[in-house]
């Protein structure tokens, strides 16, 4: 089957006459026919009329091979014509004209047809398929099934007997076929091919084509009067021959036979009269000629197709290794290729030494590479070994120690690799560097825990500062209340220990990132160095303080007093890391991450970030130990010490201001704190603003909305003993019922942020659009992150945060109620 390709014969519009047109295409076809015809007819053996070499016909059929089949009908019409002419010159009768007309171009459709059909468009007779296609296809098999109509003419012309006739056509069309096709095929296929012959090469290849002409001319003059039949002398040419075909591959070799075919068609027309008085038929003459050309012709051109399909396997070979060498070189995994009988590593590839952080030579020996390997972890790749060698690929995860003692987590993919019965011969493995991949995953595990805990710890933190404000509100009603001979004592501490809950309860809102912020914008390098005192006082004299800060760190955006409390909470842990004393260094630097730096900062978005880093040199962590250092409730203090919440709450402070506390720890040497916020341009938001008002009772009209009965019940007394008209309603729906029924002015709504159905702060935007003036106070266990990012952020929401008091409530009514018109908030 021809090889794939896109038009049929895809090579002709890189040839020059391809430019010309059609016409001019038609007339090259007419003029190279008619030369060639007027070449084969001096060369024939007269007066049998027999042409040794029928050049037209080669011609011919070189063209039809190279051009698409679109133009085969322009170039065979032109071929025709120059038939023509060239038999008129000749003074052919007219019915021989037509039929050798049509028997050539018929033999050279059919011998077209049949090499496209065998080798497929690309015809170099560099492969033994396609000299096989050229001699078998058009030369035997179509060249004499068009014979036959020649051999019509010839027995018309010549008094020739069919067999004779037909085989006189077979013979002279042949020769023209094996000589002068692949003279044309191969110096087209030259021509535009890469590198372009040298100058010496060209003079080398003519010299050469030269001394086959002599010694072909030589050899053959003595013996042309016996017919080429006497001694060895004529095949003295053969060696130069087969010499072109080592030195200059198809085209040597066929240019080589063609001289000398010429040569010999030079010689036999030389001695004509010698052929007719030798006493031996003209058939047996020209089948000798035949037969002496066909095999100088296939001594050339066999070996240089050898030679080339054996160069073109040699040089894919070594594209392949080359190949197969730049990416063993330049991929991230390591390859190995292993003989599953004897385990000896056959390849490693380069890639190995890097992960494994040792030499080339180690990684062929048959054990280190093993004993690398983490002790609990080498059964399952032994393990891994043996199911390859049962024939079952595998994928097995483990550990590398390096020389150095760090640790690498490699994934090896194991496949067998089976010989042509099937039976497992070798085991080829990929083998990548994970520990990125694995550190990103556990911070990503790590951070969807911690966002797991954060929802547990906000939603308790919730419910517990309803709570809380019950507790609180009650013990104020209590101490009011109760005559003042009664001990107060164990009613202030009640509220006291609510106090130390309520501020409990802000540690878990911090941790959970629920917190109520007020950020502001502010240089981390001023608010290191405002710091640096107090912590001297914090550490201690045993512990040294370092600051190196870099000039251009820049601003952060961010709630000032939560960094402070992030800092002195990392100085605290390091103070107590370094009971002997030691040196604790803050240092701040101005970094870029990309798609690529930020790798292992999976939280991070790309971007701008202010680094401040917090080192000591204390006794540092187990992995065990920095893996859980974020968790809430865990601690290595001792009982009493710690809450375990510092750090965790650190974590919700950083993260909630877009950024990433990261923890980088080695036992015995130190532990390094990063804390990454986004820069930000100075002065880009100014603190918000709050109005100061001094406590003091209303007469105005709330409606209060709160789906918790009791905090609703106790806020209600609350707001009536300072003298306001309490409208309190449970959810939305009932809000909005009260609300019709008081068709009276309500100067202000209070309601709780996260209400059951339609929240907070939908329904204030519904009951300003029906009452336009009311102003709108918010209370919250915790602020929810889309009212914190639409609402105080823009300065347009007022916030009462739970547990509250009687002073913080009426204090933030009274704000609410006294802003001026311009600064109604809601």
């Amino acid at each position: 089957m021809p090889e794939p390709s896109g038009p049929q014969v895809g090579v002709a519009q890189d040839l020059p006459f391809s430019r010309i047109g059609w016409l001019g295409l038609g007339a090259l076809s007419a003029a190279g026919y008619f030369l060639g015809a007027q070449l084969g007819t001096a060369s024939m053996l007269r007066p049998a009329a027999i042409a040794v070499v029928w050049p037209p016909n080669g011609l011919l059929l070189a063209l039809l091979i190279l051009l698409p089949t679109q133009r085969w009908p322009v170039a065979l019409l032109g071929g025709m014509l120059g038939n023509i002419a060239a038999e008129l010159v000749n003074r052919s009768p007219m019915s021989n004209l037509v039929l050798a007309t049509f028997a050539n171009s018929l033999e050279v459709v059919v011998a077209a047809w049949v090499v496209l059909r065998l080798v497929g468009p690309r015809i170099r007779l560099d492969r033994l398929r396609e000299v096989g296609a050229l001699v078998l296809g058009a030369v035997v098999v179509s060249n004499a099934v068009t014979a036959l109509v020649g051999a019509i003419e010839l027995m018309r012309s010549a008094n020739l007997d069919f067999p004779r006739a037909w085989f006189v056509w077979w013979t002279g069309d042949g020769m023209g076929m094996l000589l002068v096709a692949p003279v044309a095929l191969t110096w087209y296929a030259r021509a535009n091919s890469t590198p372009r012959m040298r100058r010496s090469e060209l003079v080398e290849a003519g010299l050469l084509f030269l001394l086959v002409g002599l010694v072909g001319h030589i050899s053959l003059s003595g013996q042309v009067s016996d017919a080429l039949g006497v001694g060895s002398h004529p095949y003295l040419v053969f060696p130069l021959i087969f010499w072109a075909a080592v030195r200059f591959g198809p085209w040597g070799a066929a240019t080589a036979t063609l001289v000398l075919g010429a040569v010999t068609s030079w010689n036999v027309a030389s001695a004509i009269a010698v052929f007719a008085q030798s006493g031996r038929s003209p058939m047996s003459q020209v089948l000798e000629i035949y037969s002496y050309l066909g095999v100088a012709s296939l001594s050339g051109l066999l070996p240089a197709a050898i030679l080339k399909e054996h160069a073109a396997a040699e040089a894919g070979l070594r594209e392949s290794e080359e190949r197969f060498r730049e990416m063993a070189e330049h991929v991230q995994e390591s390859f190995l290729i292993r003989d599953v009988a004897t385990e000896e590593r056959l390849y490693v590839s380069p890639m190995w030494a890097t992960i494994w952080g040792r030499s080339m030579v180690e990684g062929y020996h048959p054990t280190i590479w093993f004993d690398a390997i983490v002790a609990e972890d080498r059964a399952k790749v032994r393990a891994s070994v043996d199911q390859v060698r049962e024939g079952n690929p595998t994928v097995v995860t483990y550990r590398v120690q390096r020389p150095d003692d760090t640790i690498r987590w490699v994934r090896s993919r194991a496949f067998p690799v089976r010989d042509a019965t099937g039976v497992v011969r070798r085991a080829a493995a990929v083998s990548e560097d994970i520990t990125e991949l694995r550190q990103i995953e556990e911070q990503l595990l790590q951070s969807q825990k911690m966002e797991a805990l954060g929802q547990l710890a906000g939603g308790v933190a919730h419910d517990f500062n309803n709570l809380l404000t019950v507790i609180l509100a009650e013990t104020e009603f209590l101490e009011k209340t109760l005559p003042p001979e009664i001990p107060r004592r164990e009613l202030r501490e009640i509220h006291r220990v609510g106090e130390r809950a309520a501020l409990l309860t802000r540690q878990l809102l911090a941790f959970s990132r629920r917190q109520l912020v007020e950020p502001v914008v502010f240089e981390l390098n001023d608010l290191v160095l405002e710091m640096a005192t107090m912590l001297g006082r914090l550490l201690g004299e045993h512990i040294q303080l370092r600051t190196h800060l870099s000039p251009d760190a820049g601003s952060v955006r961010a709630d000032r007093g939560q960094i402070e409390q992030v800092i002195a909470n990392l100085a605290v842990n390091a103070r107590d890391a370094m009971p002997r004393g030691g040196t604790l260094t803050l240092r701040t630097n101005r970094v870029q991450l990309d798609e690529t730096s930020r790798q292992s900062h999976a939280a991070l978005l790309p971007g701008e970030y202010v680094l401040l880093t917090v080192s000591d040199t204390g006794s540092g962590m187990t992995d065990d130990v920095r893996a859980r250092v974020f968790e809430p409730f865990f601690t290595t203090k001792p009982q009493g010490k710690g809450t375990g919440l510092g750090l965790a709450t650190s974590f919700g402070i950083v993260q909630q201001a877009d950024g990433q506390l990261s923890v980088f720890s080695e036992l015995g040497v130190g532990t390094m704190v990063r804390m990454h916020l986004p820069r930000t341009a100075a002065g880009a938001l100014a603190p918000v603003e709050t109005i100061k008002s001094l406590i003091r009772e209303g007469t105005e009209t709330i409606l209060l909305v709160e789906d918790e009965e009791a905090v609703r019940r106790v806020t209600v007394r609350l707001l009536e003993a300072a003298g306001y008209r309490i409208i309190a309603a449970s959810d939305a729906a009932d809000a909005h019922r009260l609300l019709e029924a008081h068709p009276e002015g309500i100067d202000l709504l209070l309601t709780d942020v996260m209400l059951p159905g339609v929240g907070g702060r939908e329904l204030a935007e519904q009951i300003r659009q029906l009452r336009p003036g009311i102003r709108v106070l918010y209370a919250s266990g915790y602020t929810d992150d889309a009212i914190l990012a639409h609402g105080l952020l823009e300065h347009d929401v007022t916030l009462l945060e739970k547990p509250f008091t009687r002073e913080s409530l009426t204090r933030k009514v009274r704000e609410v109620l006294d802003a001026p018109s311009g600064r109604t908030k809601g």
